[in-house]
């Protein structure tokens, strides 16, 4: 079974790092990404979870969740270097959040979290 995984993040490299490190750290996942929260929207039918940044130009990944959860069941997740109101997050049906870091430990997480997720 693939897992497809959308990430969206306004950084083309956070992005390209996403991909290839969610993709290695687990067999299941096929990761694709987008900078365009339009487009994650467009998409919702297509995947299996989304990945987001919480700090991003058009909308909050908090406002992209509630907007997700509007009209689809697709988890959320938070990948974000800021600090995260966890009752904000809660509310906005964010399943989990990870934090960015140095390293490739934080992929890891968010693989695990993705998989048992969905």
């Amino acid at each position: 079974m693939s897992i497809d995984v959308l990430v969206v993040d306004e950084d083309p490299d956070v992005l390209q790092l996403a991909e290839t490190f969610l993709e290695r750290e687990s067999d299941a996942i096929a990761a694709e990404t987008t900078d365009s929260v339009t487009d994650a929207l467009d998409r919702l039918e297509e995947i299996d979870c989304l990945v987001t940044d919480l700090r991003m130009p058009a909308m909050s990944g908090l406002e992209l969740s509630e907007r997700v959860h509007e009209t689809s069941d697709v988890p959320v997740f938070l990948f974000t270097a800021a600090s995260v109101d966890s009752e904000r997050a809660a509310a906005a049906g964010v399943a989990g959040v990870v934090q960015k870091g140095a390293g490739t430990d934080h992929y890891t997480e968010l693989a695990m979290a993705i998989e048992e997720a969905v």
